[in-house]
């Protein structure tokens, strides 16, 4: 917001407010374009078909491994993963779309002070 203020008091600021928009647009469009292939290229799908492997073969998934030096089931490993992935993955489509809606502020709040601007600009002109 400082940065529109600032800019409406110099001169051409409506020019400026419009670059500014469309600066802003560029990165909605960026982002929107990222939220769209996180939410295509989902790993959820291939982890609840490793997950459903290792329902149905119980026995021959259970072999120990030993990872930084503590042993645990592959199963074990499998479940966590099977968890974890799918909360991270849901905080990044989160953060994601809570960029995406800042800049979809953002490029709002400068539209609609290049109309102001622009009505400012007929009005001084008559």
């Amino acid at each position: 917001m400082d940065l529109i203020y600032e800019t409406k008091k110099e001169k051409l600021s409506y020019a400026k407010l419009e670059m500014y928009a469309v600066w802003s647009g560029t990165f909605v469009e960026i982002t929107k374009t990222k939220l769209d292939l996180l939410k295509t290229f989902s790993p959820i799908p291939i982890i609840i078909f490793i997950l459903g492997l290792y329902t149905n073969n119980n026995s021959s998934i259970n072999s120990k491994i030993n990872l930084f030096s503590t042993e645990l089931l592959l199963g074990d490993l499998l479940m966590y993963l099977g968890i974890g992935i799918p909360v991270f993955y849901a905080y990044y489509i989160y953060s994601t779309f809570s960029t995406y809606k800042k800049h979809m502020r953002t490029m709002m709040d400068y539209k609609a002070e290049a109309i102001v601007a622009k009505e400012e600009v007929k009005e001084f002109s008559k």
